[in-house]
């Protein structure tokens, strides 16, 4: 499997492996870099295009398709890729309803739903982000959206966080 793995990788531009052939433990190359280093350190900046640069790098959730996700799991690391991914959407989306581009912060918050399907804040985000495009009907849409999401055989409004039921009441 390392040597598969090893011959995947191919070399760096230096010729050395990008996995390196040790006793015992893998560990990639210095030269190799993940969707996530590079997510971290753009959302590291203090420049707005730079964390839509990160926004960008996501293409669904995380770790799909191992054959044993578990460890990902146990380990923690899908809950601070997830974490990540929310705090730093939400970051962006705020900067986007501050100079009035709507669209912006919509794109970012439904980004990191594609990571974090259940995290209220998004859809906080989403209704501010349709309130502030003059648009009543999308606040309605996304707590019907959620509502649906998240409620199982209770009161409706029961299910979602208080915080978003302000802010639906608000709004």
């Amino acid at each position: 499997t390392a040597s598969a793995a090893r011959r995947s990788l191919g070399a760096s531009a230096s010729g050395d492996d990008h996995l390196p052939r040790s006793r015992g433990r893998l560990a990639l190359g210095p030269d190799v870099r993940t969707d996530w280093d590079m997510f971290v350190d753009l959302s590291k900046s203090s420049i707005p295009n730079d964390w839509r640069e990160a926004l960008m790098l996501i293409c669904g959730r995380p770790f799909d398709g191992l054959r044993s996700p578990d460890w990902v799991v146990l380990e923690g690391i899908l809950a601070t890729v997830e974490a990540g991914i929310v705090d730093l959407a939400c970051r962006y989306s705020q900067h986007c309803l501050e100079i009035l581009d709507a669209p912006g912060a919509e794109w970012a918050a439904r980004q990191a739903l594609r990571v974090s399907p259940y995290d209220e804040r998004l859809y906080r985000v989403l209704m501010k982000a349709s309130d502030a495009a003059g648009n009543p009907a999308g606040v309605e849409s996304i707590m019907a959206e959620l509502v649906h999401l998240v409620a199982d055989d209770v009161e409706p409004f029961d299910a979602v966080h208080p915080e978003t039921l302000t802010l639906y009441r608000k709004l």
